[in-house]
């Protein structure tokens, strides 16, 4: 298999930060694109999508908002590193969406690679860095009243 046949990003351990409310929002995140993902596969038309990727932009925006607010109480040192690249990411799909509503060709492959991409770089490469600065200041925040 291709990676875009294996493309369905499902959750698993080594996605886990050991931050309840940041493990459940990678788990919704996830979930959208999965969402996206079988909509494209589905053949579902180009006016149904755009309101995949707004339901992911508004989601992704408040679990960046959510995420943001932790590091700042934190004082985690990268805050602005972070922020700047959430503003990238959010930014990219924003451009996708953009792209499907004017007409514009927009291959449903590379969308669904950079979500992929997207979602486990970013995990595994700049969440993992502040859960690990978290472990090794203190014992990592504890909320679940965060969907």
């Amino acid at each position: 298999m291709d990676e875009l046949t294996e493309l369905l990003v499902k959750w698993n351990k080594s996605y886990a930060t050991g931050i309840e409310t940041i493990d459940s929002q990678h788990r919704t995140l996830i979930e959208m694109i999965a969402a996206f993902q079988r909509a494209m596969f589905e053949g579902r038309t180009r006016d149904q999508l755009p309101g995949l990727l707004d339901r992911l932009i508004i989601y992704t925006k408040y679990h960046f908002q959510w995420e943001e607010q932790l590091l700042e109480e934190k004082q985690y040192p990268e805050l602005e590193k972070h922020r700047k690249g959430h503003r990238v990411l959010t930014q990219q799909i924003m451009d996708f969406k953009e792209r499907l509503e004017s007409g514009k060709p927009v291959a449903g492959a590379p969308v669904l690679l950079f979500l992929k991409h997207w979602f486990t770089d970013h995990i595994l490469e700049t969440d993992f860095r502040y859960a690990k600065y978290f472990r090794e200041k203190e014992t990592p925040p504890v909320s679940s009243n965060v969907p």
